[in-house]
């Protein structure tokens, strides 16, 4: 079965992104986090920093109620 490539990447030991959820970063505490489209902030790990730091990030997509 072929392998199945999914655009994202890792930011931390526990923790993989997909490319079309970031939506930027910021520091709390010192710390470098990840944001998502869903409202979820992850922590990046020191190793992880550098590529997470040249990720574009995307738009939020509206959120519709019904």
């Amino acid at each position: 079965m072929p392998e199945r490539v999914y655009p994202g990447h890792q930011i931390h030991r526990s923790h993989w992104i997909s490319g079309h959820a970031f939506t930027g970063t910021s520091r709390e505490n010192g710390k470098l986090m990840a944001h998502l489209a869903d409202g979820r902030t992850l922590p990046v790990s020191r190793s992880f920093a550098p590529q997470v730091r040249r990720m574009q990030p995307v738009r939020p997509m509206p959120v519709v109620e019904p």
